[in-house]
Parts: C-alpha cells; sequence; structure tokens
C-alpha cells in the first residue's frame, strides 16, 4: 500500500470525487447538506450550520486499468498493458463555532495520479529508450481555512482559501518524442486559489451552491521539457438542493460544473501542448437514511462523461480518467453521543475509450488504442463533537 500517492481518475479527470465518507456515501453530492468539516472545501458556507466537531478520513483506492497500444506508435509487442495497486490517503479538517460566524479547517487531497505499466506504451521507448514512458507519480495536498457568516434572515456565505503543495515523477514522452530530462525524479510546486459559497435552509428544503477558483500552481521546472504550461486546476461550480423526503429521510441533488477547457495544460489540443480535455457536467443524487437511533444509511450516483475525448486516449494514457459512473453506499454508526464511525464503499465502473487518430501527431499515430479503468473505493472515518 502507497501513503499519499493516489489514483484519482474518477469521473473528473485527475480529480478525486472527495475524501470524506459522509460526502462519498452520497456520491459527491450534498452542497446543501452540510455534514463535516469538509464542508470547508465544498461549500464553505455550510460551516455554519455544524458544531464544534473533528472528522478524521482514510480513503483507500484499488483502481484497474488496462491500456492497448495500437497503430505505428503503440506497443503492440507486448499485447495489453496493465496495472493496479492499492493507494491510501489519510485527511481531515475541523470546524470551531466562533461568536460570530463558523471556521473550518483541514488538509485534503483533491487531486493525485498514478500509473505504473510494466512496459512503455510506445513501441520506440520500448526498443530504444530504455523502457521508458510507463510510469506516473503525481501529488496534490491542499491546505484549507474557511469561513461562513450567517445573516439575520437565514441566509449564509462562505469563503476559503485554498493553497497547495504538489510533487510529480513521470518518464511520459515528451511531443519531441524524448522522455524527459528529470527522468522520473521528484520535482515540486505551490499553488493558491479560494472557494466562495452560499448556503440556506427552510424548514423541509435547503439550497446551497459554492465556486471553486482555477487553482493556479508553480511550473515545474524540471519538468518544462514535458509541460508546456504549469498545472492549473479548472475552475468548478456545484448547486444543488437537500429536501426532507420524510424525518428520517433526506434527498440531494446537485449539479457540477468542471472547465478543463479553460486551463491550458488540460483544455488545448496535444498539438499544443495540451490533453485536449473536454469541459464536464456531473449530475449526483444521494440518499440518507436515520435507520435507527444510532444508525445512519446512505447511498448515491454519480454520472459524468469522461473529460478525455477519443482523439487524445493515448496521449491520456498516463492519466487514464475513463470512467463516467459511480455508486456508493455507506453508514453511519455512533458509537458514543460524541462519536460516531462511518464507513462507505464506492464502485466506478469500467468504462472503455477507444482513439479516432483524429487528433494531433500522437493521436495520428496510435488510432484504434483502447484505455479502460474501474476502481473500487473504501473510505473510514471518525467524527468527534465537543
Amino acid at each position: 500500500m502507497q501513503l499519499l500517492a493516489g489514483a484519482a481518475w474518477a469521473n473528473q479527470g485527475i480529480l478525486l470525487l472527495g475524501n470524506d465518507a459522509q460526502h462519498l456515501g452520497i456520491a459527491g453530492s450534498g452542497v446543501a447538506s452540510p455534514r463535516s468539516a469538509y464542508w470547508t472545501y465544498l461549500n464553505p458556507a455550510g460551516l455554519a450550520a455544524l458544531d464544534r466537531r473533528l472528522d478524521l478520513n482514510l480513503e483507500v483506492l484499488i483502481p484497474n486499468v488496462e491500456f492497448r497500444p495500437r497503430g505505428v506508435l503503440g506497443n503492440q509487442r507486448d499485447g495489453p498493458l496493465g496495472w493496479d495497486g492499492v493507494f491510501a490517503l489519510p485527511t481531515g479538517g475541523a470546524v470551531f463555532p466562533l461568536r460570530k460566524g463558523t471556521l473550518g479547517l483541514g488538509i485534503y487531497v483533491p487531486a493525485a495520479d498514478a500509473a505504473d505499466y510494466d512496459q512503455s506504451r510506445n513501441i520506440l521507448s520500448r526498443l530504444l529508450q530504455g523502457n521508458r514512458d510507463r510510469r506516473l507519480d503525481y501529488q496534490h495536498i491542499r491546505g484549507v481555512p474557511g469561513y461562513a457568516y450567517p445573516f439575520d434572515n437565514g441566509w449564509n456565505i462562505g469563503v476559503a482559501l485554498h493553497t497547495s503543495f504538489s510533487r510529480i515523477r513521470t518518464d511520459h514522452l515528451s511531443s519531441s518524442f524524448r522522455p524527459p530530462e528529470a527522468d522520473f525524479a521528484w520535482d515540486s510546486s505551490l499553488g493558491a486559489g479560494f472557494g466562495l459559497g452560499v448556503y440556506k435552509r427552510w424548514d423541509r428544503l435547503a439550497l446551497g451552491a459554492s465556486y471553486t477558483s482555477p487553482h493556479w500552481t508553480q511550473h515545474f521546472d524540471d519538468y518544462r521539457d514535458l509541460f508546456d504550461y504549469p498545472i492549473v486546476y479548472p475552475p468548478l461550480v456545484q448547486a444543488g438542493l437537500a429536501y426532507q423526503l420524510h424525518p428520517r429521510l433526506e434527498l440531494t441533488l446537485d449539479y457540477q460544473y468542471i472547465g478543463w477547457e479553460r486551463v491550458d495544460l488540460f483544455g488545448k489540443e496535444p498539438g499544443q501542448g495540451g490533453f485536449g480535455w473536454q469541459d464536464q457536467h456531473a449530475l449526483k443524487a444521494g440518499l440518507t437514511w436515520k435507520a435507527a437511533r444510532r444508525t445512519t444509511l446512505m447511498a448515491g450516483v454519480s454520472h459524468a462523461r469522461s473529460p478525455i475525448d477519443d482523439d487524445s486516449v493515448f496521449v491520456s494514457a498516463l492519466i487514464p480518467g475513463t470512467t463516467d459512473t459511480h455508486a456508493a453506499a455507506g453508514l453511519s454508526f455512533a458509537a458514543t453521543p460524541k462519536s460516531t464511525l462511518h464507513l462507505v464503499y464506492v464502485r466506478e465502473f469500467k468504462n472503455t475509450l477507444r482513439e479516432s487518430g483524429g487528433g494531433g501527431v500522437f493521436s495520428r499515430h496510435s488510432r484504434g488504442s483502447r484505455l479502460s479503468m474501474r476502481m473500487d473505493t473504501l473510505v473510514l472515518g471518525y467524527s468527534f463533537t465537543f
């Protein structure tokens, strides 16, 4: 098991669906249903609805990836290339009500990526470049302080500062058909952005919305021969409602927009130094049922078309975010009046993408390549109110 290394393919590119058991238990919905310190990241306005608390989570990801290179460039010598693994992400945060407003603090891993094929994905690197172009490790960790301010009319607004530390190592083939000079050595960068949110609850209905700015990062200096642009994260918008169908049953419905096309590295075409990814529009739904005095059950489903276009499959093989649908189920158990344990399982269903050959030079010479992935995620959580 690797700690703080991740497989963030999910159905959101390199963005994880979340780090918190109570959030993932309803499939990433709940922008209008604050439950833990994780809402500092998701919707800081929701902090106003929370008491003083500590939330800790351990997310275990188990991916399974298969890549079938084709075309003149693809490495067809070694048959289907595959890999799997087990990755662990510990995260956590705390909430502190103040005399006016509420403060939230957290450390989260909104993005990560990993690839480790046994053989190179292209025949050039397989035969002449020491079997490179097969590995990538990328980690992105954020520290997020946030604050929610309540108005007398019941509306709450929130703001959060996003600071980050990222590091990467890879032997990914560059546009000049050479491995990077850094040759799988670690390089790091810092970054920053912000989040804004609104939230209000009535008797049975609650509304919430959040905006997460682009997250600007420094360029990885040692990999300038590979990346034309820094890894800037796209803007996100999420809006939704929470409705009490019954005193013990809540429905959450969310819409999320991820603007991959608005940032250079992911949005520009491979011939222009990018990955050619498309914007994503996700729909998320969740149900939470208080089944007994100490037991709460959760379930949810999310769908968003993969951002990888059919003419950028080969170039995205080391960041294989192909899945488009996932389902979640979990439970929370109140062990004591102040301590609650959470257990959630998420299944991302296998989805296969095929290279069209209609893109840049990588696409034209790898026509017919197929990339598929599925992933299982287990999340253990602990909440303490005080």
